[in-house]
């Protein structure tokens, strides 16, 4: 639902900032949905909107919560 919400912004030109994609990932990351994650994180930077500690703590907490910690920190390197 919020990747098809998030489509839809984008499609009728709503700007998305850096706060629209930490919302996304962090339902993403709670849903399991770390591919999706992983392409939100290089449209984030082919847009370059830099991440936040926001972004990177649901990166973290998200793969962590999915057992994958060492993919959470991974993200977390600059």
């Amino acid at each position: 639902m919020a990747s098809r919400l998030f489509e839809e912004m984008v499609t009728k030109g709503v700007a998305v900032d850096i706060l629209t994609y930490n919302s996304l990932i962090l339902g993403l990351c709670n849903e399991g949905r770390t591919k999706k994650v992983a392409s939100l994180v290089k449209e984030l930077d082919a847009a370059d909107i830099k991440p936040n500690a926001s972004t990177f703590a649901a990166l973290v907490v998200g793969q962590c919560q999915r057992k994958n910690s060492s993919d959470g920190f991974k993200f977390s390197k600059p």
